[in-house]
This record gives C-alpha cells, structure tokens and sequence, in this order.
C-alpha cells in the first residue's frame, strides 16, 4: 500500500515536471527497478538539474539489459547536459548473484553526484574493466557512498578514463578484487580526482605487484591525484603482501597508508614516517605494514555500512587536517574537535546514533501536525478564499542542516488539488539548524462540497524522507447578494487563484468601476475588458499575492479578496 502510494507520487512528479525547461524529480519506490531505469533514461534525456530520490534503506537488484555483448551496464548515465544527483539515502543498488557478469554503472560524459548510496555486487568477470562503476570523459562526486564485494580486471570498484574527474568524500570501499591492479581505484593518465577522508582497506589483487589505489601516471609533476586525511590500509596482493598504493598519487596530508611496494612511489610520495616530515602522513613498510586499526566492516551508525576505528588512542584518532575534512562523517555525524582520519569518526557508542530522530517539523496556523495528519479550513463560498501559513522547521539543531529536495519545495496532489493553491516565494530550500520557513495555503474552492488534497514535501530527513498531511475544506454555493434598489442578484469572480485573467459575472448590473489593490493599499493598473455581464481583468503583470477586487456601480460597491498564484 505504502510503495504504491510512493509510485503514484513518483509518476506525478514526473507528469509536472517533465518539461525539457524545468528540472524533475523522481522517487523510486522500494525495489522498482523499472522506475529507476526509466528515471535514468529520461534525466539523460534532458538538458536541467535532474534528482532521482531513492527510497530509505531500500534495495534495487537491477537486472540484465535484454540485448548486451560481453559486460552488460546495469545502468548508464549518458548526459551530456545538464546535471543528475542520485539521493540514495542509504539504499543498495546491486547485481543479482546469479547473473553472468555485470558492471553496476557506466557514466559517460555527463556530471553525476551520488550520496549515501550503497553499491555491492558489480563483477566484469574478468572480461572489463571498473566493478561498480566506470567513469568515461565525466564528473564523478560520491558523497558518503560505499563500494563493495565488485571485480574487475582493473579498478575493482572505480576505473576513471583519461580525462575524467572522480571525487569521493567520506566514503569507504572494501572486499573488492582486481585481476591486473587497482583493486579498489584505478585512474587512466591525465586523470584528475580528490579523496578526502575516505577509508580503502580490506582489498585484493591478483597480481603480485598490484595496488588497491592505482595511478598510471608517473610524472612527478602530475599533481592531478589528491588524498586528504584518508585511511589506505591492509590492502593485499595475491601472495598477502601489504601493497596500497601505486603512482603520482600526490598527499594533501595525514593519511594512514599501511605499506607501499613500489619503491619510486615509496621514495617520492608516501616515505615510511609515524608521521613523516614529508606530508605528516603515518606510512608503514611492506615489513611492518601500517595497521589501521579498524572494526570489521557493519553498520555503525548513519545509512551506509563502514568501519569505525577500534580504539580511543588508535592512531589516525583526532589526526586529521580540519582544514581538509568534510563537515560530517560517513554516517552523518559532526566531526568534533580534530577530526580522524577515514571516513568515519571514532564513537564509543555506536548506538546513539539510532533511530533516526524526526529533524523536520510542520505546523499550520501555529498547530503541530504530525506525518500523515490532516488540517481542516474553515468552511468557505465557491469563489472566495483563505488561506493559513504553514511553517517548516529544523528542529535539531546538532545535526546537518535540513534541505528540501524536489522542485518545486512542496507539492499538491489529490483529486481536489485544484481547490487549493500554493505561494512559495517565502520558502527556503535550506533551513540552517533550529531555523524556520514559511509559505501559504490557499484554500480557494471553485465547486461545492467536501474538497481534500495532500501536501508533500521531500526532504533530507532520514526518518520521513517524503512528510505529507491531508488538508480539507468544505465548499457552499454563494449566497445571492441584496442590492439597494431591492434587486437581487449574484456576482461571482473566477477563478480564485488567478493565474492569468480574474473573470467577474454581474447579471443584470453594468460596473462602473473595478479596482484592484494589492495588500498594502495600492492601487494596481490592470488593464479590463469588458462585453454584457462579464468583464475580464488581465492580472498576468501582477506578482504572486493577495489581492481586493472593489466593484463600483449605481446600488452600491461590492468588495472581495483574490489570490494570484504562479
């Protein structure tokens, strides 16, 4: 029922905001594989900044294309304008073992960013390169990601082509395996790429001499291959040797590096130190390899798997470089003090970072709703309107700041969401911690009865990715108005909300005078048509707000408020 619903909401998005001008948004239910190909097909379709929401914990087993030679892509992201972030919120994105093999995902000329997402399983079958993902002439960035148990040929996890740029932030990648070399990352020449706070341990090659971290660059001035405060340990070649890194790899400083074969990039880049003088990196020697200290690879906390340091007083504890690190860690947290090094930082108390605490509250008119509760309007006439503020608030304030994720903030969806509207001009997609935001809800019906709708907002809150309440209204037929002269009479405007054109039916009454004021008074110039009973005022220069339309003639003057709504 709930992933059905999730659909739904998904396919609306995709039906409003599919427009090749305007950015889309996809939610995925839980396990649609479908969708999610087909989310990826259609962002590479567009030219605009395009999000593809995963669902919370969810798992995708993503099949085999119908017709492929040699390693099938999972999928491909093939998009040479614009830009796609996956959302992943801590959903697997995998292989079925079952199948021959399979590399997760190929991006090509395109710029994508992944965050806290969960890839597991890519295997090329010794037949291709890059397990999990392949990076061709593109713009990589994975925030808080985790790669594991892929292999391939070369970079068991990542293979970058010359002229890619692969950044990774906070992120951990181990049990993958290399034929040839670069167990967990390979680069082509002429690469650029950024690993900051990332932990790559627990990775193999098959070949004697081959690396988990791979560059084939050996200038001494290629300065394109940067590692900030990151763990590159106990990394293995097929005999058990301790090999971890190869090539112009350049450090920003204090990594944790186990031992380097290589005898060049020992003696150029990573020198054996407790730290070295050379970039204070702590550097270990294929004789007494560097021990990161880790715990066995689990969920500690956060949306991805990882590993925490072992001990208070291990090594890379509180040995970071501040300056370098990102704000939070693998699973979220603040990085307090001196950050450490790798992709998570060191608890006691793994368990305090569960459950995940509802970070987004939402009142209307001042009144606490919950998820899934509903707000009532007061009764209204078809053809007026009223409305109330609804307030979004970050209301944790030792957590990261609280972003909305769709476009447009919030969304309508009902069968009456036609008779109620949106003004959002006020509100924030970022609210900073303890911090609020505001917009409006309109309930403006346009027929009589009983009207509901349902208003969604996504966000980065873990714990209620997608918050929605009911709104409700009930609708009555105008009441006929009493002129002076003892006529009677209805007069009636539409719509409400205007978009364009506010319509004004005066049966058996000519105006003499329309005048429209905005909230604070002012007379607003407007040009009017008007032909027998119904004049039409042309409202599309006018802002987004509230509005008083006053009607002049021989009985009398006639008054009523209306929304302009973009």
């Amino acid at each position: 029922m709930i992933s059905n619903l999730y659909l739904r909401f998904a396919l609306l998005l995709t039906v409003l905001f599919s427009q090749p001008c305007l950015a889309t948004n996809y939610l995925i239910a839980d396990g649609d594989v479908v969708a999610l190909k087909q989310a990826v097909a259609a962002a590479n379709s567009s030219s605009t900044q395009d999000t593809i929401i995963l669902w919370l914990k969810g798992t995708y087993t993503v099949p085999l294309p119908t017709n492929y030679n040699g390693v099938a892509n999972l999928l491909e992201v093939n998009k040479a304008a614009g830009t796609l972030v996956i959302q992943g919120n801590g959903a697997i994105v995998q292989r079925d073992l079952s199948d021959p093999a399979a590399r997760l995902l190929t991006v090509i000329n395109s710029t994508l960013t992944l965050h806290n997402l969960y890839l597991r399983n890519g295997n090329t079958n010794s037949a291709g390169e890059g397990g999990a993902i392949v990076n061709t002439n593109s713009v990589l960035r994975l925030y808080n990601c985790v790669l594991a148990n892929c292999q391939a040929d070369n970079g068991g996890a990542i293979y970058a082509s010359a002229g890619s740029n692969t950044l990774l932030y906070s992120c951990t990648i181990t049990n993958c395996t290399a034929d040839l070399v670069g167990s967990a990352l390979y680069f082509g020449q002429s690469c650029n790429a950024t690993l900051a706070n990332c932990t790559i341990s627990g990775n193999l090659t098959y070949s004697s001499t081959g690396a988990a971290f791979h560059y084939v660059e050996s200038s001494l001035n290629a300065f394109t291959i940067q590692v900030y405060n990151s763990i590159v340990a106990n990394n293995k070649t097929n005999d058990g040797t301790v090999n971890d890194i190869y090539g112009a790899v350049t450090s920003g400083g204090r990594n944790l590096v186990g031992a380097v074969l290589d005898t060049r990039t020992q003696t150029e880049f990573f020198p054996s130190g407790n730290p070295n003088s050379f970039r204070q990196d702590y550097v270990g020697t294929t004789n007494s390899p560097k021990d990161p200290q880790l715990n066995p690879f689990a969920f500690y906390g956060g949306l991805t798997p990882g590993m925490t340091l072992t001990l208070a007083n291990a090594t890379a504890r509180d040995q970071a470089r501040n300056a370098n690190a990102p704000v939070y860690d693998q699973a979220g947290n603040n990085r307090v003090g001196n950050a450490d090094i790798g992709s998570m930082e060191y608890t006691e108390d793994a368990d305090r970072f569960f459950p995940f605490y509802p970070k987004m509250a939402v009142l209307a008119a001042e009144q606490l709703i919950p998820a899934q509760g509903n707000y009532t309007f007061a009764s209204q006439t078809v053809g007026t309107s009223t409305f109330i503020t609804v307030k979004i608030k970050d209301k944790i304030r030792s957590s990261a700041n609280l972003y909305l994720l769709a476009t447009p903030l919030v969304f309508l969806d009902g069968a009456d969401a036609g008779e109620f509207s949106l003004v959002t001009d006020t509100l924030r997609n970022e609210l900073n911690m303890a911090d609020s935001s505001s917009f409006q809800v309109y309930f403006n019906p346009q027929h009589a009865g009983t009207k509901t709708a349902t208003l969604r907002i996504a966000s980065n809150d873990l714990s209620q990715p997608v918050f929605e309440f009911t709104l409700q209204g009930t609708a009555t037929d105008p009441i006929p108005t009493a002129l002076e002269s003892g006529e009677e009479s209805k007069w009636i405007c539409y719509p409400n909300p205007v978009k364009e054109e506010l319509n004004v039916q005066l049966p058996g009454t000519v105006a003499e005078k329309f005048t429209v004021t905005d909230i604070l008074g002012n007379v607003q110039d407007i040009p009017i048509v008007s032909s027998g009973e119904i004049s039409r005022l042309d409202c599309s220069a006018l802002p987004a707000g509230m509005y008083t339309l006053r009607i002049s003639e021989k009985e009398g003057l006639k008054a009523t408020p209306f929304v302009i709504s973009r």
